[in-house]
């Protein structure tokens, strides 16, 4: 976590259910893709690093609804 600068943050579970049951019809990801990703967004990140083939195709839509650019390696 050092060498990228990455930190430990908390986050209210009850939001992050909240955000993943409003964007779950919308983006169609599984349901810890579609909890990571609304985490992304509850904890304020525009970027979101990910090898995971599901996120990856559905990340037009992450950009358009949730504001948040997905990066690939």
């Amino acid at each position: 976590m050092r060498r990228v600068g990455a930190r430990t943050v908390d986050v209210d579970f009850e939001e992050v259910l909240n955000g993943a049951l409003t964007y779950a019809v919308e983006l169609k990801l599984r349901t810890l893709d579609l909890l990571h990703v609304t985490i992304s967004k509850t904890i304020g990140c525009k970027r979101l690093a990910t090898l995971d083939e599901d996120v990856i195709k559905r990340s037009s839509d992450i950009s358009e609804k949730l504001g948040i650019e997905v990066v690939t390696a």
